[in-house]
């Protein structure tokens, strides 16, 4: 119970039922997060399913290289075939502990990545006059996003309701 005056007259206020208000209101924003993290995660994963399709096949373990990433994300147990696949295994684990790095560092949002860690990647990626005998196109990451834009919206929004 806490008093107050107001142009000289006495005021009694519980204030127990605004601290049982601003624990709900916690708890509602604690869920709002969770859900929001979740849509985010699966917005990028929605993002990689579209970039693999559009991956050059004819690249290696380009394809094995792609993978979502967050704080506490999983590590990639791809299979990276060919004789590079070892090497190129081990280049996207590094990439995805750089990254995992920098998101762990970020301390008010919350952020996911998606890549590819071949060595190669970028290269395959960026240039544009490449011929892609076997399928896939560059720009494989860069157009699933644009394309992605809306279903991606729409997929966190989801995960919030």
């Amino acid at each position: 119970m806490s008093d107050f005056r107001v142009k000289g007259k006495l005021y009694h206020v519980d204030m127990s039922s605004l601290a049982r208000v601003n624990a709900k209101m916690n708890l509602a924003v604690a869920k709002i997060i969770k859900q929001s993290r979740a849509g985010i995660i699966a917005a990028g994963a929605h993002i990689l399913g579209v970039a693999l399709v559009q991956t050059p096949k004819d690249q290696g373990p380009l394809q094995a290289s792609g993978t979502v990433m967050w704080d506490k994300s999983p590590t990639n147990n791809n299979n990276f075939e060919g004789t590079q696949g070892a090497t190129e295994q081990a280049n996207t684990k590094g990439m995805i502990s750089e990254v995992k790095t920098v998101l762990r560092n970020n301390l008010f949002t919350f952020d996911v990545a998606v890549g590819f860690g071949a060595s190669y990647a970028v290269f395959v990626h960026e240039n544009m006059e490449n011929n892609h005998p076997n399928g896939g196109n560059a720009k494989f990451l860069q157009n699933a996003m644009i394309s992605e834009k809306k279903k991606v919206l729409r997929i966190i929004r989801d995960h919030v309701k």
